[in-house]
């Protein structure tokens, strides 16, 4: 509760004026307290401290310097840490990836939807069924944009060993109904 306080008091003071809220444009004596919060997340961190929402913020905030490999890195280290059943935390791991290729002026390979969707299917193994709703809509919308019949053979074989994760027994095929 203390860290929440605290990093919220931080970032109200490095929010410029004006309402404004882009800390990859601050003065110098900001650059102090924008260092000073990325200490006291790493130390929420190390001293067993970050929750979910923590751990989002803290992403989010590498996003928002516009630091992206950083955010990248944590996000993948904190999806592997003791939040690996965060949903939140993972849905926000695979927007930052969707992004980072859609936001190239090539289109997205094939590779780097496969790698998306490892992660999703990583995710589902780790996240709980009642909680993994988001996680398969963004597998399904993530498809439904780049449905081929060879696509489709791979989404199938990719999520055929998941039906565990669902609320009941359910066809693979029919969900396909729904993309």
């Amino acid at each position: 509760m203390m860290f929440n306080l605290y990093i919220k008091f931080l970032m109200d003071a490095i929010a410029p004026k004006g309402g404004e809220n882009d800390p990859s444009k601050v003065s110098s004596p900001t650059e102090d307290y924008i260092s000073h919060l990325l200490v006291v997340y790493e130390k929420a961190d190390v001293v067993g401290y970050m929750t979910e929402d923590l751990a989002c913020q803290y992403v989010s905030f590498y996003l928002q310097l516009g630091r992206f490999d950083e955010a990248r890195k944590l996000a993948d280290r904190l999806c592997s840490g003791k939040l690996s059943d965060s949903e939140k935390l993972w849905i926000l791991r695979a927007s930052m990836e969707i992004k980072s290729f859609t936001d190239d002026t090539s289109a997205p390979s094939k590779d780097d939807f496969q790698y998306v969707l490892g992660l999703l299917r990583s995710a589902l193994t780790k996240v709980s069924i009642s909680q993994a709703e988001d996680l398969w809509l963004m597998v399904c919308s993530l498809y439904s944009c780049t449905l081929t019949h060879s696509l489709l053979l791979k989404f199938v074989a990719l999520f055929k060993n998941v039906n565990f994760m669902l609320p009941a027994p359910v066809d693979l095929p029919f969900l396909l109904v729904f993309i």
